[in-house]
C-alpha cells in the first residue's frame, strides 16, 4: 500500500492541468465524461472567467482531480476515498473557495456535501441524481416518421426555446443564460453538431453532441416537446446519432439521464446504452 501523504495543489494553466490528469481520467473515460470534457474544453480554449482546477496528488500519482468552470457551477469531482476528500474539503475551505455546489459519484459526493456544508454553515440538498450510459453497437428502435437533420442557422431560435423548455424541465432550480446559449448553439451550428428529428418537415425532437474526449463524445439536451412525446421520435434520434459518431471513428457515445425517469433509462437501455456511472449533484443553501 503507497503510504506517500496526499496532496492537493492548484493549477492556473488548463492545458498543463490536462497533461497531469487526463492518464486518470482517461482511465474510465465514460465514467468521468462530464470532468474529462470540462477539462479538455477548457485546455483547448482557456477560459476567460474565474475557474479553478485541482489535482490530488498521492507521492507521484494523480488520484484525483475536481474542476468548476465559471460560477455559478458546481465542482465537479472524481471519485476519490473519504481521507482524500476531507483533506480537499478543508484546504478549499481554507481557500475561501464559493461553491454553489458539488458533482460527483454518489458515496464520496455526499461525504463531501457534509463536511462542507458543516464548515461552511450552510445547507446541502439533493438538485439531481444522473446515471451515465454508454453504447458501443447500437440496437435499432422500431422505425418511426421522419428523418435526423443538421440543425440550420435559421433554426436558433426554435433551439433556444427548446432549450430553455427542457432546462426548466431538468434542472428548475439552476439560472438560465439564453445569451450564453446563443453563443454555445451558434458552435454546434457552425460544427454540425446540433440535429432535429423531423416529421413530415416538422422539427420534433432535438439534441446535439458535446464533450467529445479521445474515444467518446456525448449525447446531450435529448428534447421532444409534450406534444410531439410518445413516437419514439427521441430513440430513433439518439439511435442515428449514435451510429453516425461510431462510423465516424468513435468507439463509444455516452449521454446522462435524470436517475428518476424510469422511461428515458428505460428507453436509452433499449437501444444499446448501457450503465457505468451514477452521480449526484448537491447545491448547497446559505
Amino acid at each position: 500500500m503507497d503510504s506517500a501523504k496526499c496532496q492537493i495543489s492548484f493549477d492556473q494553466n488548463p492545458s498543463s492541468f490536462a497533461k497531469k490528469v487526463l492518464p486518470l481520467l482517461e482511465k474510465e473515460e465514460g465514467k468521468n465524461s462530464l470532468i474529462l470534457g470540462l477539462v479538455l474544453g477548457m485546455a483547448k480554449k482557456a477560459p476567460t472567467e474565474p475557474f479553478l482546477l485541482v489535482e490530488i496528488k498521492r507521492g507521484d500519482n494523480v488520484i484525483g482531480a475536481a474542476v468548476q468552470s465559471a460560477p455559478p457551477y458546481s465542482l465537479v469531482l472524481t471519485d476519490l476515498n473519504k481521507t482524500e476528500v476531507e483533506l480537499l474539503t478543508m484546504t478549499l475551505a481554507q481557500k475561501g473557495v464559493d461553491l454553489p455546489g458539488v458533482i460527483g459519484p454518489r458515496p464520496i459526493t455526499k461525504y463531501f456535501s457534509e463536511i462542507w456544508s458543516r464548515l461552511n454553515f450552510c445547507q446541502a440538498e439533493v438538485a439531481l441524481e444522473t446515471k451515465y450510459f454508454e453504447v458501443r453497437e447500437v440496437l435499432w428502435p422500431p422505425k418511426t416518421n421522419g428523418e435526423m437533420k443538421v440543425a440550420a442557422p435559421e433554426e436558433m431560435d426554435l433551439i433556444l426555446d427548446w432549450l430553455e423548455a427542457f432546462h426548466h424541465e431538468a434542472v428548475p432550480h439552476d439560472n438560465w443564460d439564453r445569451d450564453k446559449m446563443v453563443t454555445n448553439i451558434g458552435n454546434h451550428i457552425k460544427q454540425h453538431t446540433s440535429f432535429f428529428w423531423k416529421a413530415g418537415g416538422e422539427p420534433v425532437a432535438y439534441a446535439h453532441l458535446s464533450r467529445p474526449t479521445k474515444n467518446g463524445i456525448c449525447i446531450s439536451a435529448v428534447f421532444t416537446p409534450k406534444k410531439y412525446r410518445g413516437h419514439g421520435y427521441a430513440s430513433n434520434l439518439v439511435a442515428q446519432i449514435s451510429q453516425k459518431c461510431l462510423e465516424g471513428g468513435y468507439k463509444f457515445t455516452c449521454l446522462n439521464t435524470d436517475a428518476s425517469n424510469p422511461i428515458s433509462n428505460r428507453i436509452y437501455q433499449k437501444i444499446g446504452y448501457q450503465y457505468v456511472a451514477e452521480h449526484i449533484n448537491y447545491r448547497f443553501l446559505k
